[in-house]
């Protein structure tokens, strides 16, 4: 889930800075991974850099939350998937 979000922040970045082009590389997609670039540009679309921030930054949170056996975890993050 993590890296889901992390390819919609630096696509979302990428929109913003008109380097559309420079997704695929930028990402490291193959020859027959780019069918997800325009899947990704859709997405990034719905959501502000703001709001993609807060996702990452709580899911790697939830992530060392889940490492350490806070019984917290599952709770929040279905409170963040309730916000996405």
């Amino acid at each position: 889930m993590y890296k889901f979000f992390k390819n919609i922040y630096i696509v979302n970045i990428c929109l913003k800075d008109n380097l559309e082009n420079s997704i695929p590389l930028i990402l490291k997609l193959k020859q027959n991974q780019t069918f997800l670039i325009s899947k990704y540009i859709r997405i990034a679309r719905m959501f502000g850099e703001k709001k993609l921030s807060y996702i990452l930054k709580e899911l790697n949170e939830i992530d060392e939350m889940y490492k350490n056996g806070d019984e917290n975890a599952n709770y929040r993050l279905k409170n963040l998937i309730v916000l996405i």
